[in-house]
């Protein structure tokens, strides 16, 4: 069986089977944004690992060496706050061509930590090795928090709540696809697709009020990384596609490229908003919370429900499945 038949989740599944050891101090493995283990003064460390290779998750055609190396940190850095944890450092190892100018690996350096910095932490270290390969980065994030957010714990009767817009990173990936440049994709779009931020401002607001159930946050596609939370919580959520908060933005890039906003918004993967769950009763102290810290908004999407898997109401036709790295789909 070839990996593209598998798929990634059911490779790593099957790998969880295999290699499902534990150790003490070991709160939680595999199979979340992040392992969680406990550590000193009631609190827990958080650490996540996540890779990008050059043609697979972005082409330096569009992208400059040192925003190719923040986007990195931004996107690992953001599996910490779907965990409701803080950042406190990053590691990376970069495989670079021997023929790579000095002054491109150093920006791919400065991006990483320019990433760590607006995030609030910083690139502590890593490796280096030479590679005749595209250009490969793997980051390391390290967090901490007094109580995390696992997939697992969304009830029944719960409200299901995103952070944000969605289909910004499809719409920007689109265009950029049908030849527009980089400079040229509307300032949201380009700025959402570029240089995502995680949300930490909501992590920061929610964690005092200790209501959130379980969390995830958007890489693969919302209606992917639903299924992922319903799956791991053994529930059944009822997604309501004509509540997902859009971007004006997209709206318009859907109208000029002659696709639906809405099928975007769901199916768009990096957009490193939060997607999580609250008993309902909370809903309203979690949006008042939001509102006094200046924090990003979040809206109501759905429901948590006696069940399993994922239910789609009010919504265009979409393609099976989200973003699988071994998927045969270009």
């Amino acid at each position: 069986m070839r990996l593209e038949e598998l798929g990634e989740f059911g490779f790593l599944a099957r790998l969880r089977d295999r290699l499902g050891g534990s150790a003490p101090g070991v709160v939680l493995g595999s199979g979340d944004d992040a392992a969680v283990l406990l550590w000193e003064g009631g609190k827990y460390l958080l650490v996540t690992t996540d890779a990008v290779v050059e043609g697979r998750h972005f082409r330096r055609q569009w992208f400059t060496e040192r925003e190719i190396g923040e986007r990195a940190a931004r996107a690992a850095l953001s599996d910490l706050a779907a965990m409701g944890g803080l950042p406190r450092g990053l590691f990376a190892s970069l495989a670079l061509s021997p023929e790579l100018s000095v002054e491109a690996a150093e920006a791919l350096a400065e991006g990483l930590e320019a990433g760590a910095a607006a995030c609030g932490c910083h690139l502590l270290g890593g490796d280096l090795a030479a590679s005749p390969g595209p250009l490969f980065i793997d980051v390391v994030a390290v967090g901490e928090t007094e109580a995390y957010w696992p997939r697992s714990g969304a009830q029944p009767g719960d409200a299901v709540l995103v952070s944000g817009s969605l289909g910004a990173s499809a719409a920007a990936l689109a265009l950029l696809e049908r030849g527009v440049a980089p400079a040229h994709l509307p300032p949201t779009l380009r700025r959402r697709f570029l240089c995502p931020e995680p949300a930490f401002d909501v992590v920061q607001a929610l964690q005092p009020l200790g209501k959130v159930t379980a969390a995830i946050d958007i890489s693969d596609g919302l209606v992917a990384d639903l299924g992922h939370l319903a799956a791991a919580s053994a529930a059944q959520i009822c997604l309501r596609a004509d509540r997902v908060p859009l971007a004006a933005e997209v709206r318009a890039a859907a109208r000029q490229m002659g696709g639906d906003a809405a099928a975007l918004a769901l199916t768009s993967g990096e957009e490193y908003e939060l997607a999580f769950t609250v008993p309902r009763v909370a809903v309203e102290g979690v949006q008042r919370a939001l509102a006094e810290a200046a924090a990003r908004p979040v809206t109501v999407i759905g429901e948590v429900r006696a069940g399993r898997g994922l239910v789609v109401e009010g919504g265009p036709p979409l393609p099976a499945g989200g973003w699988d790295h071994f998927s045969a789909r270009e």
